[in-house]
């Protein structure tokens, strides 16, 4: 059980490296391939609970402070991508094409996401050093 948790944990959280390029391409005036990016936030919002779940079945500890952080980390990860993809269907909802403001709060969700990530990733790398 431990070690199908584990192996679940590993390949489905490849799907958060998807989402990386999103906020450097919104930095453009249009965003192209707008519903692949809705459908990619929804994959990786899959991919949360799924990475939650087995990462649960793997360390089912409370009683020490960093599955907190973890848990703390991924929820704000899930903030994140419900603010990508909210701008995301604002953009896709406007009538011209030229609108800025929601790709605007998908960059700045993004770089956020990123930092999220980036720190998760360096977190659990070192999960037994803490």
């Amino acid at each position: 059980m431990w070690t199908a948790a584990f192996m679940m944990h590993r390949a489905v959280s490849i799907v958060f490296l998807i989402l990386i390029p999103l906020p450097f391409l919104a930095l453009k005036k249009a965003l192209y391939g707008a519903r692949f990016w809705k459908r990619a936030i929804l994959a990786a919002n899959i991919s949360l609970l799924v990475v939650l779940v087995s990462g649960l079945l793997i360390y089912p500890s409370f009683q020490e402070g960093k599955t907190w952080i973890v848990l703390i980390l991924i929820a704000a990860m899930g903030g994140t991508l419900g603010m990508m993809s909210k701008g995301i269907k604002q953009y896709l909802a406007e009538a011209e094409p030229e609108g800025r403001q929601p790709l605007k709060k998908v960059t700045v969700a993004g770089i956020a996401y990123i930092i999220i990530l980036v720190v998760i990733l360096a977190f659990m790398t070192n999960w037994y050093a803490f």
